[in-house]
């Protein structure tokens, strides 16, 4: 950080979302005014690859244009998922969906069961035992009770075959083919 902000290489350098650091006192490249940050100020961001601006907007309206942190508006998925979210619990707690990895039957449940009836078991189980439940309780046994997963189902295992009351046939079983043969 002594020829500029560090940049946090998890992230990408000029694609989609970045990650910086940098000091907020004593340096060259002082970032401590971010916190002086309104909504619709402005930030810009210059690398090798070129100038950006960005503008300081709220959560609720960087959620509207895309609940999703890998995923934009410009992938053929994106409409999908985000009306699956709407009523689907399958954004994880970091808001990624992680398309490109193996689906498990507790993910596959949660895309079945209403987002609703998944939670509301899953609460349910923990005031009755006073015990944390598995995020993926309540689809899973929504599913195993209605027969659109084996009953000897393992949520952390991957799918092996869809129920073809869902889905059209799907190439793979990586969560964004799932998801695009999902006909729910």
């Amino acid at each position: 950080m002594k020829k500029g902000l560090g940049h946090y290489s998890s992230t990408s350098a000029w694609d989609g979302n970045i990650g910086v650091c940098g000091h907020n006192r004593g340096s060259k490249y002082v970032i401590g005014s971010i916190k002086d940050l309104r909504q619709g100020d402005t930030i810009t961001y210059t690398t090798k690859l070129g100038t950006r601006t960005y503008q300081v907007v709220t959560v609720e309206r960087l959620m509207e244009e895309s609940p999703f942190a890998d995923l934009g508006q410009e992938d053929p998925l994106f409409a999908t998922m985000r009306t699956l979210a709407e009523s689907r619990a399958v954004v994880y707690s970091d808001n990624c969906l992680r398309l490109d990895k193996p689906m498990t039957w507790g993910e596959l449940s949660m895309l079945l069961t209403p987002k609703e009836e998944a939670l509301g078991r899953r609460w349910e189980k923990i005031r009755a035992t006073g015990q944390r439940q598995h995020p993926y309780y309540g689809g899973m046994e929504f599913c195993k009770e209605h027969g659109y997963i084996p009953a000897e189902a393992v949520q952390s295992d991957p799918v092996k075959d869809l129920p073809q009351k869902f889905f059209s046939p799907a190439g793979g079983r990586t969560r964004r083919e799932v998801y695009q043969a999902y006909q729910g």
